[in-house]
């Protein structure tokens, strides 16, 4: 019955709290009453070690068939802010395929098998130690490792956040373990670029305006959502021009994710944003150690009192406020696409980036600056078409800080070792603009041994290796010159306009096959059906060629190349969530949710979908539990009763 409640969402802890659940759990079974505290407790412990056994049994066997050093691993930690508790959350992915429908017309559609990355957590549990320095971060990472019978020679890559003792761990795992790689999170670096380009990342750059204008924004953006007549009418707006509507802590938007939303927002109620102010004027505003206005005097409890009629926007505020909503949308697209678990193929990331820097770097794009929107609401949201040297000198400054904090925060440190081999395993990739000449050598030495060393993890015989490229001695970073949007910049895959049927050739060996793959053979097993022009076409995905029983029969060392190495992204938005998530389950009415607990209800909502366990072994594991404790018990009794007889 617990198992159940489970299964349809109704986390263990919110089952004396809503009706809606207590009448779920009477429905299943009339004769029993809910839980009390401990029973629940109990049940979620009997639960997490069931669960923890089939995960780990399952990495166990995936190691075991993808070689020792598979594993792709993301971490963070999180503060409960109701009991100011520390907590840790490690990650892991892999590659499974699953069926997907793909649309050809309004009336028809069509099931593709898909290489899908599918997450969980590895480990969830309390951050014991008072101080986040590197050497208590590695002991907890080699700590979640050993719960699960893995090291880190199981590791190829850890992803953390920007977090600098996340790094110095890093730093002491490679020390330890040079072959375990690591990378700063894709998503930290994109918004951390953002904001030292502002002027608010505190070192080397200085943008004055931009960065007043993002503080003025974040200051009055939880208010005009907070008032009655803007929500009404960014809803109404959002509504009207099919935009998605973003939840707002009462907080507010304090961070780097809520520059854009602001900005955003903000110019689609631009006409009443001001009286709205003059409305509010005088009142509190909570701030906290996150705030980018950390120069205001905070009183006590965190709150300030702001005269909101100061804060009124100035028409040259306007226009820098629509400038850079069209200047951050690229860099919020970027990390929207990066941090999406299947939005695009995990070697899209790196390209995504490198797209992103030309895009931010060329002075031939267009800006498409919207109009200002007044009431009542236009068709749709209109564009003013502008080159980068027509925006004002603040936003331009914005721009170029952007693309110079993209190139030496990623584009001079290159893709890991993992990402190149991805790159070589895209048959549809040709060419590599986004690579240097070094790169692209070490790429082709890196498929080649990781060929030979799975086709004799798989008992088979070793080919003969491809011959190495000559050393490129001089290291340049071009930058190609960009003309279209930044979409067209983004968008990859082959487009075919028809679908004549093909079959593999067959070289004589694996390497020879692959290499000499053409695209009327991408097509045929790689393409998926869609409307171009309103014609129906063809386009090529990675993870549809590589799902497909065809290409995995003619290419089997490949085929379990793609497998291990399409698993790693470079983000770690699997733990945000994780922490979203005990955040929702240690809610106001559970403030004081023991750790333990907290632990079991997150790992078991987080796993169960993965590594399910039956109502029957959960039982089981109860009844077993509770045999063994009766038994303790009465040894222990028997042991006291004998213990008392020889002392008379």
């Amino acid at each position: 019955m617990l198992l159940l409640m489970v299964q349809e969402e109704h986390l263990p802890f919110t089952f004396g709290e809503k009706p809606k659940v207590k009448r779920f759990a009477r429905a299943l079974d009339k004769r029993a009453s809910l839980w009390n505290h401990k029973a629940i407790c109990e049940h979620m412990g009997d639960h997490r070690v069931l669960i923890d056994d089939n995960r780990t049994a399952f990495f166990k066997d995936l190691c075991q068939f993808e070689g020792d050093r598979c594993m792709a691993i993301a971490f963070d930690l999180w503060k409960n802010s109701h009991t100011q508790d520390h907590y840790g959350a490690m990650n892991v992915t892999w590659c499974d395929t699953e069926m997907k429908k793909f649309k050809i017309n309004d009336m028809e559609s069509v099931a593709l098998p898909m290489m899908v990355v599918n997450t969980c957590l590895l480990d969830f549990s309390l951050f014991e130690q008072t101080s986040h320095n590197a050497i208590n971060i590695e002991a907890w990472l080699n700590g979640c490792l050993k719960k699960s019978d893995l090291t880190y020679e199981n590791c190829m890559v850890m992803i953390p956040d920007g977090h600098s003792p996340n790094i110095s761990a890093m730093d002491k795992i490679e020390e330890e373990d040079s072959a375990v790689e690591s990378a700063i999170c894709l998503c930290h670096e994109i918004q951390r670029t953002v904001l030292m380009a502002a002027g608010l990342g505190g070192i080397s750059r200085e943008n004055p305006e931009v960065a007043a204008l993002f503080k003025k924004l974040s200051k009055i953006g939880s208010k005009l959502r907070n008032s009655p007549k803007c929500a009404k009418a960014l809803k109404e707006a959002q509504e009207h021009f099919g935009e998605s509507s973003t939840t707002i802590s009462s907080k507010g938007a304090t961070r780097w994710g809520g520059l854009h939303t602001n900005c955003r927002e903000t110019n689609r109620i631009s006409t009443i944003v001001n009286p709205t102010l003059i409305s509010i004027g005088k009142s509190n505003l909570y701030l906290n150690d996150m705030e980018l206005w950390s120069e205001e005097f905070v009183g006590p409890g965190g709150v300030v009192e702001i005269d909101f009629t100061q804060l009124q926007l100035t028409p040259q505020e306007m226009l820098l406020c629509r400038e850079a909503e069209a200047i951050l949308r690229q860099p919020h697209i970027a990390a929207k696409q990066i941090e999406g678990l299947n939005d695009i193929a995990a070697d899209e990331q790196y390209p995504t980036i490198y797209g992103l820097y030309l895009f931010m770097s060329s002075p031939n794009v267009p800006i498409h600056v919207p109009r200002t929107i007044t009431w009542p609401l236009e068709d749709k949201i209109t564009y003013d078409v502008r080159m980068p040297h027509e925006l004002s000198p603040p936003m331009q400054l914005l721009r170029t800080g952007i693309a110079e904090e993209l190139k030496e925060r990623v584009i001079k440190k290159g893709p890991l070792n993992c990402e190149l081999v991805m790159f070589k395993l895209n048959p549809s990739r040709k060419e590599y603009p986004f690579l240097t000449a070094s790169q692209i050598d070490r790429m082709n030495n890196l498929y080649a041994d990781e060929f030979d060393f799975m086709s004799r993890h798989m008992g088979l015989e070793v080919q003969e290796d491809v011959p190495a490229l000559p050393p490129v001695e001089e290291e340049v970073i071009t930058t190609n010159e960009a003309t279209g949007d930044f979409m067209d910049m983004m968008s990859g895959g082959l487009m075919f306009d028809d679908a004549q049927p093909a079959v593999l050739s067959s070289p004589t060996t694996e390497k020879d096959a692959y290499a000499s793959l053409t695209n009327e053979e991408l097509r045929e097993f790689g393409g998926y059906p869609v409307l171009k022009g309103g014609k129906q076409a063809i386009k090529f995905d990675v993870r549809i060629f590589w799902a497909n029983p065809k290409v995995a029969t003619k290419f089997p060392v490949h085929k379990r190349m793609a497998f291990k190495y399409y698993k790693v992204l470079r983000h770690e938005a699997t733990s945000e969530r994780t922490f979203s998530q005990s955040g929702m389950t240690a809610s106001d009415k559970r403030k004081k949710m023991d750790p333990e607990n907290l632990s079991n209800a997150t790992m078991c909502a987080d796993n169960q979908g993965h590594f399910p366990v039956s109502a029957k072994e959960l039982q089981a594991k109860h009844q077993s539990r509770k045999a063994a404790a009766k038994a303790a018990s009465s040894s222990a009794s028997s042991s006291a009763s004998s213990s008392s007889a020889s002392s008379d």
